[in-house]
């Protein structure tokens, strides 16, 4: 059977509601456990009897905090193997790289860079991220690409 030869060209590229359904998949499955864990930390500092000893208090911030890093470098190695977070496969998009399109993932650094922006841009809230400048950009560039996409010579393609 001939394979098909994909180009920058011909490629489909990803609606931004497909781009932002993965990403809120990706954080639901993130931010689920490091929200419980936040709330049941902050219902503890409000109040004055105090519902968790200090350490237990301290430990569930850690624990969230390891939870983060542990899913933000699964979303690095995911992106990095196959060019697809939990969220993209289930919305069936895929980052690829600009410069080899038919490569089933994109590079380490790549994956690194990318999945710094998107650390950033949670942190900062979810509305600057689907609103943030470096988002926007998507509705302006012929590739449809993010800030993130543009440094890191990527996009994200309907598969």
């Amino acid at each position: 059977m001939e394979q098909k030869e994909i180009t920058v060209q011909s490629l489909n590229y990803a609606s931004w509601g497909l781009r932002v359904a993965g990403w809120l998949i990706d954080i639901l499955i993130t931010g689920v456990v490091i929200l419980l864990l936040e709330i049941v930390r902050r219902l503890s500092e409000t109040t004055e009897s105090n519902i968790l000893p200090a350490p237990v208090f301290n430990a569930l911030y850690i624990v969230g905090i390891i939870w983060g890093f542990i899913y933000v470098i699964i979303m690095t190695v995911l992106q990095a193997k196959r060019g697809q977070t939990v969220g993209q496969k289930y919305n069936k998009i895929k980052v690829v790289s600009l410069k080899n399109p038919d490569k089933k993932g994109i590079s380490a650094g790549a994956s690194i860079v990318r999945n710094i922006f998107f650390c950033f841009q949670f942190e900062t809230s979810l509305l600057s991220y689907v609103w943030g400048v470096g988002n926007l950009i998507y509705f302006f560039t012929k590739k449809k690409q993010t800030l993130a996409d543009m440094v890191t010579k990527t996009i994200v393609v309907k598969i």
